[in-house]
């Protein structure tokens, strides 16, 4: 080969100059003396770099074409940029049609190996997942990267060389011992006694070996650390990607792929606390019934083109395009039947279109003929009818089969398929397909019309009596019809003209349960593309102030109709924001669901036309059809093989805590956990105190107005207006001290606390004091030029430390009232932040963490006056500032609402997620190993080794370390309990929800798993 290797790069600064130092690295590498034995090469040899970019849509030229025909190695330069190359990819597919996939080899200089390596890098010949060989020279600076690169650039010499990595990096270290021992050797040449020299040469040579173990050792070190680096950095993966699975609503796949990331007795993968967090939401972990989401997906082969709920809501029965038969079991979602399409008389494949079932077996109807099977697919019999059949409907609990065709209607015995009734259509018009079966009446109904000829109906198929009647309708073509509660039937038709000149007109017309006609309703409508037109018509009856209200309800694709049931006239028209192709109504009221063509489904009330956003439940694909369970939704899509069950999901242990009286706003807990504190919504003069298991212990009413709560394991203080009380719950003791009493002349003031409860530091804008609450005197009180910002006391009450904004921070040693400025100039703050917990102080007093006004969180010393660390925060309207229990980590939270936990010692952020809410309060549980952040009305879940979120309580009010519990509610009234659940808990959990689930080798292969 003329050429050792053929670079391949994106051409752009970072990538280009990387390219560079491979191109002079592999050319004057030098290969040591035992490997050129070994191997029989003594230099690499030349290596091929093309400059030059060319123009994007043109062939290879005819150099680069040759240079990688004669190039024994590809080696890709990648980086996030490298996939997007034409260039690179067309390397790489002529390489690997030249030479195969063995002799690629990659550099990865930026971003992670998903987003950096190109497509052709990741899969074999077989389409199978694989991960090339790559030299790591990612850093962070340059200094990192260069250090990175003495050491890769080995991982690539040594196949080209033909020999391996660590060949080469153990000679590599022993040519760097060599010239320390020859040094050593040259001092000891001038030594005349021969022993002395033969004794040093010993001692050389021991030490060298000395030297080679502890290389070795911390070379096996090394590989051990980045090994679990790499299962890290792949859980970490995993659990993205079950995040991903889950919001496309495969749940059961992104658990299976949340579990891959977590540690298990078949693999040694360190801990990683994103895969606990992606699989504590796979499952809902800590959900309080208000997520209304995709709980499991059904798939099949095909799209699906049909599907049906039975009568008793057990099972759902579908088809796909390929005319294949399911039936689901909806206690859990799994296949009960599967029915492949039969061969007809003429050798071809029956179109089935309709199938339905009861408890005795399933009934699939092909265009001349029904067969009914076992749910083992078994054929207990067959019916054929010269008409084209339409639909199938079961009435289970009549034992009857209802089958219509074109031209006629048969009641059939679903035991022996014997026919009861047959009743020939007596009107002009076609039967069509969406007849319904209303068990109240015990009546089968089905529209007809005829777009040849004049002619459209209702046809009544009474099942009490196995009789038939049918009623003439305005003539038009048929769009739906709904039976109301009141036992009207309403039509729905379009104009007649409307497959040539699109929707005109829609006419509504109402026949009360003697089948007389009502009244009759024009509505316009304009909808030229009937591949998109979608129309529903649906009625309820609700009772509002004693009076019973009945409506139908209309959709024309965006435009919504409410009628009134007993006059015909129009209540109400409104828009709606997509085409709706499914109409729900909740029973007795005037609101229901509405789902769009364009996905998502929104909660509306009919009757005012009010849509409530909020409330929201969004599907992430369009939406063509539903089927509705008690408390489920069935879903299909456009050309989908998917159809998508969507659900409430609780809690697992989800159980009932407690019921307030009213609605209350969440305080704060105790640190023991033993009790918690709320308000009564909107009200600020009361507050209730609760223990751990829901039992209300004190309720307090007589402050005039409540301004913070803080809470202590054996007392509660409250700052009042004038005042602050202290509290006792499980005394039911409260005593008030005024600002009066303790010579305080301030109208109104700010408070913090001592760690411990028994001091209390008190200002306004000027003003400021000390006071011990176990004596009840005032220790120090002082008044500054500028306005106060906050003021902290420290744990011993001996320092007080005081912001004063835009001025400085200093402290104040109440003993001997002096006080001390910090010595950095950018301490100063906004006056946004003083309502906030811009400044805080770590439990050991050592430390001041305070959000300054240029952007940046200033971490400075109590002892030594100095900063010690500056970290980026945008908070000048936001803010909040708190340390963990053991002063390791400082919890931030900015403009941008998002936590950062960072990392004190070693100088970096530990953990980061978004949140929209402000921290309320921090919990930490060392016994547990947790932390738990009130976050607005919401609870989120930290382990303590490395700070990462393994949990999030959307409506968690309370975590309670006593005993692990969060406690959730959304509506701040009726108040549930869940608990932590560790990843081993969650595992077991996903087991019991999907029971036998595994991922496939196809699946393994699609999300990356090996």
């Amino acid at each position: 080969m003329r050429y050792a290797a053929f670079i391949s790069y994106r051409h752009t600064p970072g990538d280009m100059e990387i390219a560079k130092k491979v191109h002079t690295g592999l050319e004057t590498y030098k290969i040591p003396k035992g490997v050129r034995q070994k191997t029989g090469k003594n230099k690499i040899g030349r290596v091929f770099r093309d400059q030059e970019e060319l123009p994007i849509g043109s062939d290879l030229d005819d150099n680069i074409s040759q240079a990688l025909r004669e190039s024994e190695f590809l080696i890709v330069i990648c980086s996030p940029r490298t996939p997007e190359s034409y260039w690179v990819c067309k390397e790489i597919e002529t390489f690997i049609k030249m030479h195969g996939r063995n002799h690629i080899l990659a550099v990865l200089v930026e971003g992670e190996p998903s987003d950096s390596f190109p497509a052709q890098l990741l899969v074999d010949e077989n389409g199978e997942s694989v991960e090339p060989l790559a030299a790591d020279v990612r850093g962070t600076t340059q200094k990192e990267i260069n250090k990175k690169f003495k050491t890769e650039i080995l991982r690539l010499a040594a196949p080209i060389i033909g020999c391996t990595y660590d060949e080469l990096k153990q000679r590599d270290r022993e040519r760097r011992i060599k010239r320390m021992s020859s040094i050593f050797g040259l001092a000891a040449s001038g030594l005349t006694l021969a022993g002395t020299a033969f004794g040093i040469y010993n001692a050389n040579v021991a030490e060298q070996m000395k030297q080679l173990a502890d290389e070795k050792s911390r070379l096996a070190e090394e590989i051990s650390i980045q090994y679990d680096g790499k299962l890290e950095n792949q859980s970490r993966f995993y659990a993205e990607e079950a995040l991903t699975l889950l919001d496309q609503g495969a749940r059961e796949d992104a658990a299976l792929v949340a579990i891959e990331g977590l540690p298990s007795e078949d693999n040694e993968r360190p801990y990683v606390a994103d895969a606990e967090y992606a699989l504590s939401k796979v499952l809902y972990a800590y959900s309080n019934s208000n997520d209304f989401t995709v709980d499991r997906v059904l798939t099949h082969e095909l799209p699906v083109k049909y599907m049906k709920r039975i009568d008793d809501s057990s099972k759902l029965v579908t088809i796909d395009e390929g005319s294949r038969v399911y039936v689901w079991d909806a206690q859990d979602w799994s296949l009960m039947t599967q029915i492949e399409p039969a061969i007809d008389d003429f050798n071809y494949y029956e179109d089935i279109k309709y199938a339905d079932a009861d408890s005795t077996g399933l009934f699939v109807a092909a265009e001349h003929n029904v067969t009914k099977y076992d749910f083992d697919g078994n054929k207990l019999y067959e019916l054929k009818t010269d008409d084209v059949i339409v639909q199938c409907e079961v009435c289970a609990e009549q034992g009857k089969l209802i089958l219509v065709g074109l031209r006629s209607i048969s009641i059939i015995d679903t035991n022996d398929g014997s026919e009861i009734a047959y009743f020939n259509n007596d009107t002009g018009a076609y039967f069509r397909s969406e007849g319904k079966y209303i068990e109240e009446y015990n009546k089968f109904y089905v529209c007809g019309d005829n777009s040849d000829t004049d002619g459209a109906c209702v046809a009544i198929v009474d099942l009490n009596d196995n009789t038939y009647r049918s009623v003439e309708v305005s003539d038009g073509i048929y769009l739906d019809f709904t039976v109301t509660q009141n036992g009207s039937i309403v039509t729905l038709y379009g104009n007649k003209d409307m497959i040539s000149e699109g929707v005109t007109q829609l006419t509504v017309e109402l026949f009360n349960s003697d089948y007389e006609k009502v009244w009759s309703k024009q509505l316009d409508a304009n909808y030229k593309n009937l591949l998109t037109y979608y129309a529903n018509i649906r009625s309820n009856t609700y009772t509002e102030n004693g009076v019973t209200n009945s409506y139908v309800l209309v959709t024309s694709a965006t435009y919504a109709f409410a009628i009134d049931e007993n006059t015909g006239d129009i209540i109400k028209t409104f828009n709606l924001p997509g085409d709706a192709t499914m109409v729900a109504m909740t029973v007795d009221s005037p609101y229901g669901r509405v789902g769009y063509r364009q996905g998502n489904i929104d909660f509306v009330d009919f009757v005012e036309g009010r849509i409530y956003s909020e409330f929201e439940i969004p599907t992430n694909f369009a939406i063509k059809e539903a089927s509705l369970f008690k408390d489920k939704i069935i879903l299909s899509s456009y050309s989908a093989e998917e159809l998508y069950v969507l659900t409430w999901h609780d809690a697992p242990d989800l159980e009932d805590f407690v019921t307030f009286e009213g609605k209350e706003t969440p305080s704060m807990t105790s640190p023991d956990g033993l009790y918690f504190a709320t308000t009564d919504y909107g009200e600020y003069t009361n507050v209730n105190f609760y223990d751990k298991d829901g039992k209300e212990i004190y309720s307090f009413d007589e402050g005039e107005f409540i301004y913070s709560v803080h809470l202590f394991n054996d007392k509660a203080i409250l700052q009042d207006k004038r005042s602050f009380w202290i509290i006792n719950p499980y005394e039911g003791t409260c005593e008030e001290i005024t600002l009066e009493e303790l010579g305080i002349d301030m109208y109104t003031y700010d408070m913090t606390l001592s760690k411990d409860g028994t001091g209390a530091a008190l200002w306004n804008a000027r003003d400021l004091a000390a006071v011990d609450l176990d004596t009840k005197k005032v220790m120090i009180e002082a008044s500054t030029e500028s306005t106060i910002g906050k003021v902290i006391m420290d744990s011993a009450h001996k320092k007080l430390y005081v912001s004063e904004g835009k001025d400085v921070l200093y402290e104040i040693d109440i003993e001997g009232k002096t006080t001390k400025e910090f010595k950095d100039e950018n301490l100063s703050t906004v006056a946004n932040s003083y309502t906030k917990d811009f400044i805080a102080l770590s439990p050991d007093d050592k430390h001041i963490a305070i959000c300054c006004k240029d952007g940046y969180v200033r971490l400075v010393s109590t002892e030594n006056y100095e900063t010690e660390a500056k970290i980026p925060l945008q908070s000048y309207l936001s803010a909040f500032i708190g340390f963990t229990d053991d002063g390791t980590h400082i919890i931030m939270q900015g403009d941008d609402y998002k936590i950062r936990i960072w990392d004190i010692e070693n100088e970096c952020t530990a953990s980061s997620i978004d949140t929209s809410a402000t921290v309320r309060q921090i919990i930490c549980d060392e016994e547990d190993g947790l932390m738990a952040l009130s976050v607005g009305y919401g609870t989120m879940l930290y382990e303590t080794k490395g700070y990462g979120c393994v949990g999030f309580a959307q409506e968690g009010m309370f975590y309670l370390k006593s005993n692990n519990s969060i406690l959730v509610s959304s509506d701040q009234t009726e108040v549930k309990r869940t608990y932590y659940k560790n990843y081993k808990q969650l595992v077991e959990e996903a087991k019991r929800q999907f029971p036998g689930a595994e991922l496939t080798e196809e699946k393994k292969a699609k999300y990356n798993i090996n």
